[in-house]
């Protein structure tokens, strides 16, 4: 496995950032799983926050007001949180007023899957977009 990464910010305050990591394979008691290669991209400038990932399994696309880890937060507060307060232990927070797009195409899933206890499962290639504003 070998990995790379580079953060810069520009003049202008923008920040990118590069993670590449190559050649990944993950072993446990079933095997070797042939992860391949993962590459991260990541912009932020302002209030706009760009990530980016590609691989053999999955390509992801997220763009948004917020960070990425108050997507799901937010999610929940318009969906589930909103609908079925009973399912949560607390009040479920309030939606942040973030914009988010997100997408998501599954492409040869086996292996990964497989790693985390999934064996013999493998999501069809697929796109899946999904726009909180």
């Amino acid at each position: 496995m070998r990995a790379s990464a580079n953060f810069k910010t520009l003049s202008s305050g923008d920040l990118l950032g590069n993670i590449h990591i190559g050649n990944v394979v993950l072993t446990d008691d079933e095997g070797r799983h042939n992860i391949g290669d993962i590459s991260i991209n990541s912009y932020m400038k302002d209030d706009v926050n760009k990530i980016n990932l590609d691989s053999k399994f999955a390509t992801l696309r997220y763009s948004g007001t917020g960070f990425l880890d108050s997507f799901v937060p937010d999610l929940i507060a318009v969906s589930a949180g909103k609908d079925l307060p009973s399912l949560f232990s607390r009040t479920p927070a309030q939606w942040s007023g973030n914009t988010y797009s997100l997408e998501f195409e599954a492409i040869d899933t086996k292996d990964v899957l497989s790693f985390v206890a999934l064996d013999g499962v493998n999501l069809p290639r697929q796109d899946r977009v999904l726009s909180l504003t």
